[in-house]
């Protein structure tokens, strides 16, 4: 499977999903499997990331995020189309970030990249659609939801879009802190709770030791540089 970086024990491997799938503690949808290989796919071969050499949000983040995504999607019986669009925020929400601070204005930078690869004039496989309500849910996900929420709204599915993508991010928040990563009051969907257990142990089985590594590595910095404007 080509990858642009990363190595692919990094990433949830299409023949992998069945295992994966059978940890998921809520019943999940056949059909996930092909959603996400098909996704999966494009995120691998076709989508660019501004920061290369960093995995805390390049495409093993966005990968976790696709799953969970997936399993909210189905699980809350979207159509479609909402479905796609889903997992297309999933996979370019975090590819215009300049660092791996909060870096507000990221959801809007991706949105813009994510416009100009689904524009006729792109390389993208012509069956992949620009959607203005995925364009609005990674546009806003870097915001407060009083912020976010008054414009998805304006669009039919919106808010569902919006909510599954900002609590398919909140959950994959066990990367930075395997206990402690992810505070549950902040997801937004009774499904999404369903998912905790899930998310954890999805971490613990597809992050590399050079994903821990450089996690810890930034933690560092962060707390010395806090200490040092105390």
């Amino acid at each position: 499977m080509y990858m642009k970086n990363g190595s692919a024990n990094e990433i949830i491997k299409v023949e992998n999903l069945p295992a994966v799938l059978d940890i998921v503690p809520i019943k999940t949808n056949p059909e996930i499997k092909y959603k996400y290989s098909y996704w999966l796919r494009i995120l691998l071969n076709d989508v660019d990331f501004s920061l290369k050499a960093d995995p805390v949000h390049t495409r093993n983040h966005a990968s976790r995020v696709l799953m969970h995504a997936l399993i909210m999607s189905y699980g809350m019986n979207l159509t479609e189309r909402d479905i796609d669009a889903v997992a297309m925020a999933s996979i370019f929400h975090d590819t215009r970030r300049k660092d791996n601070s909060f870096d507000v204005g990221h959801g809007a930078r991706a949105a813009e990249y994510y416009k100009a690869y689904t524009s006729p004039f792109s390389h993208a496989p012509a069956h992949i659609v620009f959607d203005g309500r995925a364009a609005e849910a990674m546009a806003w996900h870097d915001h407060d939801d009083i912020d976010g929420l008054p414009h998805v709204s304006m669009f039919p599915g919106g808010i569902n879009i919006y909510c599954i993508l900002k609590d398919a991010d909140a959950l994959d928040r066990f990367r930075l802190n395997i206990n402690t990563g992810l505070d549950k009051r902040y997801l937004r969907t009774d499904i999404s709770h369903g998912l905790i257990s899930f998310a954890r142990k999805l971490v613990s089985i597809t992050q590399s030791k050079e994903e821990r590594a450089f996690i810890r590595r930034i933690s560092r910095q962060s707390r010395r540089h806090y200490h040092s404007h105390r």
